[in-house]
């Protein structure tokens, strides 16, 4: 049998072709995102601020599989900022809010990377599947911090919102890698009885090189703690 040797750079350029063309790779169009309320799929990026604050609705909607990309810039929303109707990631540097809703919500996986996800009504992530937030600030929003069936957090700082720093479904864990989640639990529902903490989930969450100073667990009768933040 004879051998084949790669060291023919024609053949070597067209095994790497053959291999790129079937690894199915996704390669979304490039959208830049300029009105307020505008739907796209595909890899989405701001050309300025875009404050929609005046307008009903999310400012930007991503409807299928895709991202944004907030270049610097910011995104404010009315009823929410960015809406992910599948599964999505955002990008920074840049700052979302919402005046009456979420600054983000996804139905399905969400990503959130170098992002400043503040000052929102609502929650300040809100996912229905796995959100993952690395680097980033989520900061005085009106309910949960990040709130999602699995959550994990990564280099990033959770304070000052109104019920939960992060929060995970019932059967889920919250895992924190080198993050500080403090300051959380500052709604009025807190000091009237209402279960809220820095990190609360139904299976003990897991903490590395990670700060919190409440926990919660969500399936206790009682409001137990998981005796694992500073303060339980």
């Amino acid at each position: 049998m004879d051998r084949v040797s790669f060291g023919s750079p024609l053949l070597l350029i067209s095994t790497m072709v053959m291999l790129l063309a079937g690894g199915g790779g996704e390669v979304w169009a490039q959208v830049a995102v300029t009105d307020c309320g505008q739907e796209y799929a595909g890899a989405g990026y701001l050309t300025a601020d875009l404050d929609c604050t005046a307008t009903d609705g999310p400012a930007a909607v991503i409807t299928g599989k895709g991202s944004l990309d907030l270049q610097g810039f910011s995104v404010a929303g009315s009823s929410n900022g960015v809406t992910c109707l599948e599964s999505c990631s955002i990008m920074g540097p840049g700052s979302i809010s919402a005046i009456d809703g979420s600054g983000v919500n996804a139905a399905g996986a969400l990503t959130v990377t170098n992002v400043d996800v503040v000052g929102s009504s609502g929650d300040g992530i809100v996912g229905y599947h796995a959100v993952k937030v690395c680097d980033s600030m989520i900061a005085g929003n009106g309910s949960a911090g990040v709130r999602s069936q699995r959550v994990v957090i990564r280099n990033s700082m959770i304070t000052g919102n109104g019920s939960f720093g992060a929060r995970s479904g019932d059967n889920r864990r919250v895992v924190l890698r080198d993050s500080q989640v403090i300051g959380n639990g500052l709604g009025a529902d807190c000091s009237q009885g209402a279960a809220c903490a820095d990190v609360a989930s139904g299976r003990k969450p897991r903490l590395r090189h990670s700060t919190c100073n409440t926990s919660w667990n969500s399936r206790s009768l009682d409001g137990a703690d998981w005796s694992i933040c500073l303060e339980d």
